[in-house]
């Protein structure tokens, strides 16, 4: 980038396989030179000079821009939170379709798995609706068993991810006490025009394609996108009609208007999902002719519009307003066995609706000693179907909370927060939060935080009433909101700032989350399985991670990683001693080689899950605790890259170990009638997948 100190005209240019650059320039300007993998590199130049320039390499993400509860656009290692960020190449290297898969192998995090509910993740313990996860900052909605389904989020519009390990309970409410996952989308800043196509092929059954075509003209840039996913059914024994992964379709595509100067941006966006998900019943015994199934049909879609504008260079204001609709539709069929005719018989509707509306006032700047940040948001939600009480059901959340950045000295930042709300339903607490980073060198971040939670039961676990083949839940409306306490510590080593070829970074965090009237799922009675949520007094968690990471630019990148949780909980007020936790231990380790002569990379993701502890509640209202084993998964990828990095191929197999089912030792703690038995993946498979990228460089 060449931009006219006097007259702020800017023009793009790219360099040519050895590293030249033409540049026209009728005035002093400033440079920007910048490349995937390095620290962009600042300098300026004068009309008829030449200059060589020198990249060096960029490790572990430290130049990684986030904006995940900030009060401006910073880089990572700069931010108070505690952020992972999952890059475009992450997600290109795990050969990634949705969420689930992306999530598998990451340490601290765990997925579970279910047929019909879909996929879910666990941060430091806590799950369902304590982990907030949002589109560009836009929480999603359409929960079922209290989890978002992570299968229903692609990643083929995602840029980049940002993970906040710990509670953001004042930034973003209810929700959040574990953390929150920002999927933040693709943007255009450098091309006239992009294309991007993607084919992806895995051996069980699933055949993948999607696109996406940007396009800029002066200040407003237009960005379509879409595919369709298609996944075969699959179980271990092929005589089985009704197969534990059931057969998915889903069509999805997305629309997003961006305006931008530089004071204001404008945007407008859309994002539509259809899935199929089709739950077979197996017949009674060999002479039955009829049987039920289900179709089950997902609908998600969400408008959402932002703006934003700079009365200063250090006072920025934001408005986000959005609404998201979720519709599950529920048609059930009898279908003759011998005739294969299929007749209609029932179907129910259920519908969630969402409005958000937030505003922000970020007053910011590196060189201020103080720094604050005030905002409000109010989230109004509706639901209603044949499955709520009652037809139909509202609750609304309004809130006010404030943030403020103190910073004495370069070493040390504090940041205290409050946030007021009033809930429709539920009393709502004060929730304060402090956070405090201090940096005594250039290679030790120190980042310690303590957050109030409060969460109030959604509509679904008060009111909804789920049903099909595998699940029988029902909502109670006597549920209590949670209330939580949580403490995190974390330390990062980091000698990027130190080698030019060769780094290394530890990071090493410890946690500790206290809830009050936790909800889960029990029992209902003895001999059923029927279930509903209840309220557990008091549940805590405590656990930490140590990861060590090494990079020697180009060629190699290693991480390895020990995480281990453990919880406790107890139906009454009784005291929680640390010998009465049951742990679980997880291990992880990444490996890349990159072959610079023939532009390829070899990534292999291993992950020990270690033996997990599982609760419920019984129908006596006694806690029943099982475990689920331990087991032992592995991804190996191939990248090539051909035609200057147009064209990506990969190939690779998933799930090497063939795990397909994990065996629960105890009482089970399913939701749905089972073996004691835990699903994790659908054995080992071998995939293809092709990447094509077109871009056309803007010039001015």
């Amino acid at each position: 980038s060449i931009k006219g100190i006097s007259s702020q005209q800017e023009q793009f240019v790219v360099s040519d396989q050895s590293g030249k650059a033409l540049v026209k320039c009728s005035e002093r300007s400033a440079v920007s030179v910048s490349f995937i993998g390095y620290k962009t590199l600042l300098d300026t130049i004068k009309p008829g000079e030449s200059k060589t320039l020198y990249l060096y390499p960029s490790a572990f993400d430290v130049d990684e821009i986030v904006v995940t509860g900030q009060l401006e656009p910073i880089r990572v290692d700069q931010s108070i939170y505690k952020i992972k960020v999952i890059s475009s190449k992450d997600i290109l290297d795990r050969a990634a379709n949705n969420m689930n898969e992306l999530m598998s192998t990451e340490l601290k995090f765990r997925t579970f798995n279910d047929g019909v509910l879909g996929s879910s993740m666990s941060i430091q313990g806590l799950s369902g609706n304590n982990v907030k996860i949002l589109i560009d900052g836009v929480p999603v909605i359409g929960r079922e068993g209290g989890n978002v389904d992570l299968n229903q989020l692609n990643l083929n519009n995602i840029d980049h991810i940002e993970i906040v390990e710990g509670p953001l309970s004042v930034i973003y409410g209810s929700n959040s006490l574990a953390g929150a996952i920002n999927l933040i989308t693709k943007k255009n800043k450098y091309y006239q025009r992009s294309l991007a196509l993607s084919s992806y092929y895995e051996s069980v059954g699933v055949y993948n394609v999607d696109g996406l075509y940007t396009t800029k003209k002066n200040n407003s840039t237009y960005t379509f996108s879409g595919g369709r996913y298609f996944d075969q059914e699959f179980d271990i024994n092929p005589d089985v009609r009704s197969t534990l992964w059931k057969p998915k379709e889903q069509y999805f595509g997305d629309f997003k208007y961006v305006y931008g100067t530089d004071k204001t941006s404008f945007k407008i966006s859309t994002s539509l999902l259809r899935e199929l998900l089709i739950d077979k019943s197996e017949p009674y015994d060999y002479y039955q002719e009829q049987v039920s199934d289900v179709h089950l049909t997902s609908y998600r879609g969400t408008v959402t519009a932002n703006y934003d504008r700079y009365l200063a260079s250090d006072k920025l204001i934001s408005y986000v307003a959005s609404y998201s609709s979720y519709y599950r539709l529920n048609n059930k069929f009898n279908k003759d066995l011998t005739t294969l005719n299929e007749v209609q018989t029932d179907d129910d509707l259920t519908i969630a609706n969402a409005l958000l509306f937030r505003g922000l006032w970020n007053n910011f700047g590196e060189d201020k000693k103080f720094n604050y940040q005030f905002g409000y948001d109010s989230n109004i939600e509706t639901g209603w179907g044949d499955k709520i009480e009652g037809g139909k059901k509202n609750m609304s959340n309004y809130a006010v909370f404030w943030s403020g950045h103190i910073k004495p000295n370069k070493k040390i930042n504090v940041q205290p927060g409050i946030r007021v709300a009033y809930n429709t339903d539920f009393d709502s607490p004060v929730v304060p939060s402090l956070n405090v980073k201090y940096s005594p060198n250039e290679i030790l971040d120190i980042r310690a935080s303590y957050v109030r939670g409060f969460r109030a039961p959604t509509l679904k676990e008060l009111y909804m009433d789920f049903f099909d083949s595998n699940h029988d839940i029902n909502g109670n409306k006597d549920l209590k909101a949670e209330h939580g306490n949580n403490f995190n510590l974390s330390f990062n080593i980091n000698t990027d700032k130190l080698h030019k070829l060769h780094y290394s970074n530890v990071k090493v965090d410890f946690y500790y989350n206290r809830m009050h009237n936790n909800i889960v799922l029990a029992q209902a009675s003895t001999g059923t399985v029927t279930y509903t949520y209840v309220n557990i007094a008091n549940y805590a968690t405590i656990g930490g991670s140590a990861q060590f990471s090494y990079k020697f630019h180009p060629y190699l990148k290693f991480t390895a990683g020990v995480s281990s949780n453990g919880f406790i909980n107890s139906l009454d007020n009784e005291n929680l001693e640390l010998k009465d936790y049951l742990f679980g231990t997880d291990l992880s380790t990444d490996v890349q080689f990159t072959i610079v002569r023939y532009d390829a990379d070899i990534s292999l993701f291993y992950k020990v899950n270690g033996k997990l502890p599982q609760f419920r509640v019984d129908p006596r209202k006694r806690l029943v605790y099982s475990y689920i084993g331990e087991f032992h998964t592995m991804d190996i990828s191939l990248n090539k890259r051909f035609w200057q990095n147009k064209i990506t191929f990969s190939t690779g197999v998933k799930n090497l170990f063939d795990n397909y089912s994990i065996e629960s030792f105890g009482a089970a703690g399913a939701v749905h009638s089972g073996d004691g038995s835990m699903p994790v993946a659908w054995g080992r498979t071998f995939f293809v997948k092709l990447n094509m990228n077109l871009n056309k460089i803007l010039k001015k």
